[in-house]
């Protein structure tokens, strides 16, 4: 590869990574407000999992977006949405998602080998 193909590949690279908190709106000027009460409804069929309501950040104020009942995902998890940190010191905010299950070893045989 030439020395230039490098450099774009690498430029490339670094705002494919950066963009993930970059396109947020600008960072939230204190902490969210406390949740409010939730009445969590019955579930409304075997299948279902509660993911819980948060406070997004607009850019100008928080705003709640209410929980939910949601059809669950086989081999999968509900991740809440939560604040992180940068390496500069900026908040980013994640936004809550479905995210797969590490596999965990549930067999003698599994367990013994390392998986």
């Amino acid at each position: 590869m030439h020395s230039w193909q490098n450099a774009t590949t690498a430029a490339l690279l670094a705002l494919t990574l950066g963009a993930a908190c970059h396109n947020q709106p600008p960072p939230a000027t204190g902490p969210p407000p406390v949740p409010p009460s939730a009445l969590v409804a019955h579930r409304p069929n075997p299948g279902f999992e509660w993911v819980d309501g948060y406070w997004r950040w607009t850019g100008r104020r928080w705003k709640w977006v209410a929980g939910a009942w949601e059809a669950e995902r086989t081999g999968q998890r509900w991740v809440a949405g939560h604040w992180t940190w940068t390496d500069d010191g900026q908040q980013c905010w994640q936004q809550p998602h479905w995210e797969a299950l590490k596999h965990q070893a549930t067999t003698a045989e599994e367990l013994r080998c390392g998986h």
